[in-house]
């Protein structure tokens, strides 16, 4: 489905069905649908109730309370072919807000391979040992961004592992291969219609 787009790339139309329609067509994307604000809300204490991590490690899912905010929320539900985000979307921040570490996606690889100011802690994660202190660090799970046309903006998030199994099961949707994953969007017309 193509979007009404004029000659500046400006989205014409801007429902939540326009929007569903032309997401679908996207590599990966199985099935989309709205989350209600009572849903939304469970998802933000069910991601907010996870705390810490293995090893004791403070998390923090900022992601999740971006994508919250903004005026349309939804849940995808994506296969394997669906592109992984080409930012950083985990960072360990100390009590300053120094990033003392991150992971890499695959866009970024190249950049990081041959970094000497860098330590790899695992294949997709990168520390800075200068910047390592003496203070506490958080996992800070973040939102990326989504293309969309102007003048949307999108954010999605990854949600933990029993978020996803919560969406899954909420909409019927199975499969071990199948990954829910919430959007936000702002700029489409109108309130969220349910």
């Amino acid at each position: 489905m193509d979007l009404a787009i004029d000659a500046h790339g400006t989205y014409l139309q801007r429902t939540e069905t326009d929007l569903i329609g032309y997401l679908s067509e996207r590599d990966g994307i199985i099935r989309i649908e709205p989350l209600d604000a009572d849903l939304t809300a469970r998802l933000l204490r069910e991601e907010e109730s996870i705390t810490n991590v293995s090893g004791g490690l403070r998390i923090d899912n900022r992601g999740m309370r971006d994508c919250a905010a903004m005026g349309h929320r939804f849940v995808m539900f994506c296969d394997a072919s669906f592109p992984r985000p080409d930012g950083v979307t985990m960072e360990m921040v100390d009590d300053s807000g120094t990033v003392v570490g991150h992971d890499v996606p695959p866009g970024m690889m190249r950049e990081f391979r041959d970094r000497s100011d860098v330590i790899w802690m695992a294949d997709g994660f990168v520390m800075y040992p200068k910047r390592v202190g003496t203070s506490n660090v958080t996992l800070v799970m973040l939102s990326s961004p989504l293309k969309v046309p102007k003048p949307l903006r999108a954010r999605l998030f990854y949600p933990s592992m029993t978020s996803a199994h919560m969406m899954c099961q909420e909409f019927g949707v199975g499969g071990e291969d199948i990954a829910a994953v919430v959007l936000g969007v702002d700029g489409l017309a109108g309130g969220q219609f349910l």
